[in-house]
């Protein structure tokens, strides 16, 4: 894993798996679909945090003030490099829009019934994914994954609900926001 040289990887065990299902938990069909996956496969949980920064502060998911301005390039860094296939997509959950709302405004969207998601490749570049997780973070909830299944969009940049949950059970990497929204957890499959 690529990390910058002012942050560190620093696991985050039971607790941040904790974390990590509750923020999955009750919001739209992809969160659904990843918290299957995370109860269903092993995985670890860690973030990326300022290298003075300690396990037990890390812990405390809800508080912000420990980051001078958010880890959103690290994250994007993070997800953009796990993306070493064709077929790997990176998928933002735009919690806060309808997709009727940003069909026609916002390229990299797609939409499951009123859901919204940002849908991205290699080729889009880590600025484009930091972009993206900038405005669709509502702070109380920032999901990203990483998928080895791309989905199939229509036309119209709809998703089939089987494509959808496709995507979410192969993903091999899941963000969720964390510490006020300067940083972020993660869960990698092993």
């Amino acid at each position: 894993m690529s990390v910058s040289r002012l942050t560190k990887v620093i696991p985050l065990g039971a607790g941040g798996l904790d974390y990590i299902k509750e923020h999955l938990t009750g919001v739209n069909t992809l969160c659904t679909a990843l918290l299957e996956l995370v109860e269903a496969a092993p995985g670890e949980v860690f973030t990326l945090a300022p290298v003075e920064a300690t396990r037990e502060r890390m812990l405390k998911f809800s508080e912000g003030g420990l980051i001078e301005g958010a880890l959103v390039t690290e994250q994007a860094r993070w997800l953009h490099g796990l993306l070493l296939s064709p077929e790997d997509v990176c998928v933002i959950d735009d919690f806060n829009p309808s997709f009727g709302d940003i069909r026609d405004e916002i390229e990299s969207a797609f939409g499951y019934e009123d859901e919204a998601y940002r849908l991205f490749t290699k080729g889009d570049g880590e600025d484009s994914i930091a972009n993206a997780l900038a405005q669709t973070n509502a702070l109380w909830h920032g999901v990203a994954c990483v998928s080895a299944y791309a989905p199939e969009l229509d036309i119209d940049r709809v998703v089939s609900l089987e494509d959808l949950i496709e995507t979410a059970h192969n993903a091999h990497a899941i963000t969720c926001t964390a510490y006020d929204g300067e940083g972020f957890v993660a869960w990698r499959r092993m």
